[in-house]
């Protein structure tokens, strides 16, 4: 079906915000699919590599990579932890909507809580102590670029908070600011294989055992906040975390489809 101006104007807008949240460690692109009320669409396209419906969301995952390495080199820089309070505020709005609308209970709620420390202690691991795997040669970028292809089909696994784990964080970003275009075409072949069979087995996980798998991804969000918690507040840090808040509730007023468009 053929979308008309507006629709792959908003389709681009959201593609951008998903390429943004690749490069930002805390933060999936699934997450923010989920957010847009597309993830539905995003999942069963992606799993079955259909790239005809989804040619306007790509292209603005693609912009939002490049010029989200350039925000992150700028906000790592100049203001970091306003930047990570920005996308903490947005971020928590959307958790406790969706855990609204998806409670938790009895058993589900043990795979809440299990989620939640195992993504608390991912984001914490890659924080103090980074594992770096040897080198940045063509097959790390490949294994670099299938993890964080992770992010782009699950709600709250970061790809940032993984490339971080796997010491290939700052790599991958130079790679992108750089334009090494040896090392892309590794890290996005990795990337395809990795996205195309984590979101194949996802969907049908969905599927088969939903109750759980909605439970699961309230816990890996919430957990994966640990990355983006700054390491002081001051007033511009408020201040950027109550914008994240307000631009949140703002998405999930708007939105016609309600929170839980799973």
């Amino acid at each position: 079906m053929d979308l008309n101006r507006a629709e792959w104007i908003g389709e681009l807008l959201i593609g951008w915000s998903m390429g943004l949240a690749v490069v930002v460690p805390g933060l999936s692109a699934a997450t923010m699919a989920l957010l847009f009320g597309v993830y539905r669409k995003w999942l069963s396209n992606i799993s079955r590599l259909r790239i005809q419906p989804l040619r306007f969301l790509l292209a603005g995952v693609v912009g939002g990579i490049l010029s989200g390495v350039q925000i992150i080199s700028w906000g790592a820089e100049v203001r970091p932890d306003a930047l990570s309070a920005l996308f903490l505020g947005i971020l928590s709005v959307f958790i406790l909507g969706f855990a609204r609308e998806n409670r938790p209970r009895g058993v589900t709620l043990i795979m809440c809580a299990s989620a939640f420390l195992a993504a608390w202690y991912l984001a914490l691991l890659s924080l103090v102590r980074p594992v770096a795997l040897h080198g940045t040669n063509g097959p790390a970028m490949a294994v670099a670029g299938a993890a964080g292809a992770a992010a782009m089909a699950l709600p709250g696994i970061s790809g940032g908070t993984l490339l971080i784990l796997m010491g290939l964080y700052y790599a991958t970003i130079e790679m992108v600011a750089e334009f090494d275009w040896v090392s892309v075409l590794w890290f996005g072949g990795g990337a395809i294989v990795g996205v195309f069979a984590v979101a194949r087995l996802f969907r049908k996980l969905l599927l088969r055992w939903r109750g759980w798998v909605m439970s699961g991804l309230i816990g890996l969000m919430a957990g994966s906040m640990r990355a983006l918690l700054p390491s002081q507040w001051d007033a511009v840090t408020i201040a950027a975390f109550i914008a994240g808040i307000l631009v949140s509730a703002a998405v999930l007023f708007i939105r016609d489809n309600g929170v839980g468009e799973l």
